[in-house]
């Protein structure tokens, strides 16, 4: 007797599924030289736009300053300037360093504080405070002028020694009284080294009209006051 074979099923047919097929191998993706060759190209563009901020960022321009303060009037040396570095930005004014030569014997336009920038405006040709103005020299003795000398372009008052204070003015001219009468205005234009008895010579810069009058007061003396106005 011989026993029967039995045919082998696969087990999906049990399970009522249809034969599983064999999946299908992924398409090939096509290589296109040029797509790649761009991207490589975006690549080293952006590189180098960002190596050059960054050296645009530590670059430095040279540049004047002021190393001591500078008052209006006064005469720009080469002691009177010093090297600052900022970042390059077109949009500030500044003194290239390369232009030192043309700015030393110019004149302070304005006051220009110590560690100040210098600017193209800071310096003139002109002096601003004589524009108009007529100088006078007086002699000051101590006493006559206060204990620390005002610096260049201070505004001053300008009192006869003789002037009691009632009002009354000799000589003519347009006198100016600003808070001292018979007083005239003026501007300090240079103040000069103490002699041994410590009186000083000081350029005043007044109106046209009071430089007579002044001329004629400090034969007698005159006093000089800082002017708070």
């Amino acid at each position: 007797m011989r026993a029967d074979k039995t045919a082998e099923v696969p087990p999906q047919q049990f399970l009522g599924a249809a034969p599983t097929a064999a999946p299908a191998p992924a398409p090939r993706r096509r290589r296109r030289p040029g797509v790649t060759a761009l991207g490589l190209a975006l690549v080293v563009v952006g590189a180098l736009g960002g190596t050059a901020l960054v050296t645009q960022a530590g670059h430095r321009d040279e540049v004047l300053a002021v190393a001591t303060t500078v008052h209006v009037g006064q005469t720009i040396s080469k002691a009177d300037l010093r090297i600052a570095h900022l970042p390059s930005d077109p949009s500030v004014k500044t003194v290239p360093l390369s232009q030192a030569k043309t700015v030393i014997g110019k004149l302070a336009a304005v006051d220009i504080p110590a560690g100040s920038l210098l600017t193209p405006a800071s310096t003139t040709s002109t002096n601003p405070l004589t524009a108009g103005k007529q100088t006078i020299g007086l002699q000051l003795k101590p006493g006559q002028l206060p204990g620390e000398a005002p610096a260049p372009g201070t505004h001053v008052l300008i009192v006869a020694s003789g002037n009691t204070g009632d009002g009354a003015s000799s000589g003519s001219g347009s006198s100016k009284a600003s808070g001292s009468a018979g007083s005239i205005q003026g501007v300090v234009l240079r103040v000069g080294a103490a002699d041994s008895n410590g009186a000083r010579v000081v350029d005043v810069a007044v109106d046209p009209s009071d430089g007579p009058k002044v001329a004629s007061e400090a034969a007698s003396g005159v006093t000089l006051i800082t002017d708070a106005s």
